[in-house]
């Protein structure tokens, strides 16, 4: 009786004990794209950012694209508000003329208003829902529209990278879930359609990942105990994902999803 109290009382302190988590990856991707632009759309925080580092590191000239502007080490910033989609198509042929040329694109930006964020079905109003739908879905559709139209007719053979999410692949009833919903879709289909031209696209859907749209600083504790792995997803590790399928790794890839979630979806 006592040894069962013990085990009982033991798995509780280790259930409080926090986690703390600093990676330590090999530097792979060193050249691996070098003469390579890319835009990072929403890499100024977070998982965007940390895919920015890694195309910077593997020698990618990288354009921080965001509501405003951003100083990170080595790159450029652009300010863009996507969720302006008429404006789309002007904003793309703007960052090709001054950038001379576009290889990669990380469609990274999203948002998460408080009632999606807590799943109040009756909390969402019809300005929520637009807005998100604008920012999430219908800015990555007609990026991706004008960014594959280019790619195309100069016969580049270019990446496109959707930041998807683990909340697009259950049932759902809150604007940013459903977003994800058809964003992994449209990243599937997409991905088939253009591997057809050289063009690869994929995704990558994270799991609660350590960041500020999920309240969480990936340097502090980040103990998840719903999680298989008994804590969150670092951005580091979905900036390592990234840079895999934007790599020449990735070329075979088509129309794919990765899942970098610590198991939470298998739950």
């Amino acid at each position: 009786m006592r040894n069962k109290f013990m085990n009982k009382w033991a798995g509780m302190v280790a259930a409080k004990r926090p986690i703390y988590v600093n990676p330590i990856f090999p530097e792979s991707g060193k050249g691996t794209l070098d003469g390579k632009t890319a835009v990072v759309i929403g890499g100024g925080g977070g998982i965007g950012a940390a895919i920015s580092r890694e195309l910077k590191d593997a020698g990618c000239r990288v354009i921080v694209c965001g509501r405003r502007p951003y100083d990170m080490p080595g790159m450029e910033s652009e300010i863009w508000d996507v969720s302006k989609t008429e404006e789309i198509a002007s904003k793309v042929s703007e960052l090709i003329e001054k950038y001379e040329k576009i290889d990669i694109v990380v469609n990274s930006q999203g948002i998460c208003p408080d009632p999606d964020f807590t799943q109040s079905f009756y909390k969402v109003d019809i300005e929520d829902f637009e807005n998100v739908f604008k920012t999430n879905l219908e800015s990555v559709y007609f990026i991706c529209q004008e960014i594959c139209r280019y790619f195309e007719a100069n016969n580049i053979k270019g990446h496109i990278l959707n930041i998807c999410s683990t909340e697009g692949m259950r049932g759902n009833k809150v604007p940013y879930g459903l977003t994800k919903t058809a964003l992994i879709a449209f990243t599937k289909g997409l991905g088939k359609e253009m591997a057809r031209k050289g063009i690869v696209i994929n995704g990558i859907a994270p799991g609660a990942t350590a960041t500020e749209m999920m309240r969480k600083d990936e340097n502090g504790d980040v103990r998840s105990n719903w999680h298989p792995t008994k804590r969150m997803t670092v951005p580091a590790e979905i900036g390592k994902a990234a840079l895999f399928l934007i790599q020449d790794t990735g070329n075979q890839m088509v129309g794919q999803v990765l899942v970098v979630d610590g198991g939470e979806s298998m739950c």
